[in-house]
């Protein structure tokens, strides 16, 4: 249930707008969620990106190498 104060602001708003409360509400919902998405999503890159810098730290420390065509083949090498 949505309170009595965002129940008046979300009428205030749909008669501003000519718009239904209930179209408001799915709206902001649908925003809200893009947002989440938006967010998992960054979340997902940046971790992914940690974890390449620390695959490059071990690879410092060990002295390892990688193939020589690493930058050209790198998705034969990712996959």
């Amino acid at each position: 249930m949505i309170d009595d104060k965002t129940r008046l602001e979300l009428a205030v708003l749909a008669r501003e707008e000519g718009r239904s409360i209930s179209g408001l509400v799915r709206e902001f919902l649908f925003e809200k969620i893009q947002d989440r998405k938006r967010v998992a999503k960054t979340v997902k890159k940046i971790s992914a990106i940690r974890a390449m810098f620390r695959m490059v730290k071990a690879a410092k420390k060990y002295k390892t190498t990688g193939p020589v065509d690493l930058a050209r083949n790198h998705d034969k090498y990712i996959y």
